[in-house]
């Protein structure tokens, strides 16, 4: 894959993931979602590890690949029922078709010595970047978004945040007490028993439910399991990203 440089203009050298969905559907291939999520692992792990930032602004529009990849990975789509993951015959598994790191410059923050690890999204964690990398392998498999903070809103009275954290709970199981006292804000929304302050009914779903309605049941139980290693409430909890690139559920790449 061509190697990004500063000074190159975003929309001459590169298109982004958004892009290749607007040309083939919001639900891609699975063979596809993961050669996005393996090659955006790499460029999380150079992040995390060697430059010690984190991207803090991580989705389908900051993960790009070339202009050249991206016409041949389409027409390999449109010709093949299940797709080879080679636009290039030569391509090996370490080559990167999908860049993260475009967006070094403009996104990345340092990682600190001593940070707060309650909030599932909280900047400046390397533990945030491998749970949007979760939701976006979700969004780009099933071609929703796992959880939309809009969602009943206006129907419920809800705000954004209640009903986001209410989807949250319903799909991962409550937050651990220990993480919400960690975190300055969460008083806000939990009691200190923690449960939340608003009066509202929750319906339990099972992240292997949701899936088996949306992909292939072959690939389900290794996909929730991919999964399961990274949509964890707990940011200490989550694997790092230099492991995740050696799960299980890429070994058909």
């Amino acid at each position: 894959m061509y190697e990004w440089n500063a000074t190159d203009t975003f929309g001459e050298r590169h298109v982004s993931v958004a892009d290749l969905c607007a040309h083939i559907g919001n639900q891609l291939p699975i063979q596809v979602v993961k050669l996005i999520a393996r090659d955006v692992l790499r460029g999380l792990e150079n992040l995390h590890e060697a430059h010690r930032v984190v991207h803090c602004g991580l989705d389908l529009n900051s993960i790009v690949l070339s202009p050249y990849d991206m016409r041949a990975l389409i027409s390999q789509l449109t010709a093949e029922s299940r797709p080879s993951l080679s636009p290039r015959s030569e391509t090996s598994f370490e080559t990167m078709f999908f860049d993260v790191n475009s967006m070094l410059t403009s996104t990345s923050q340092p990682v600190f010595s001593v940070l707060p690890s309650g909030d599932p999204g909280a900047p400046h964690e390397p533990s945030a970047d491998i749970w949007a990398l979760g939701c976006l392998v979700y969004e780009l498999l099933a071609g929703e978004r796992l959880f939309d903070p809009e969602f009943q809103t206006l129907d419920l009275g809800l705000t954004a945040e209640e009903s986001h954290l209410i989807q949250i709970i319903e799909i991962l199981g409550p937050f651990p007490l220990d993480m919400l006292k960690a975190y300055p804000h969460s008083d806000q929304w939990f009691t200190d028993t923690g449960t939340m302050r608003i009066d509202t009914t929750f319906y339990p779903v099972a992240l292997g439910d949701i899936l088996r309605e949306r992909i292939q049941p072959d690939d389900n139980g290794a996909t929730t399991g991919f999964l399961a290693t990274i949509l964890k409430l707990n940011p200490r909890e989550r694997f790092r990203a230099k492991d995740l690139i050696n799960h299980p559920w890429f070994t058909s790449l």
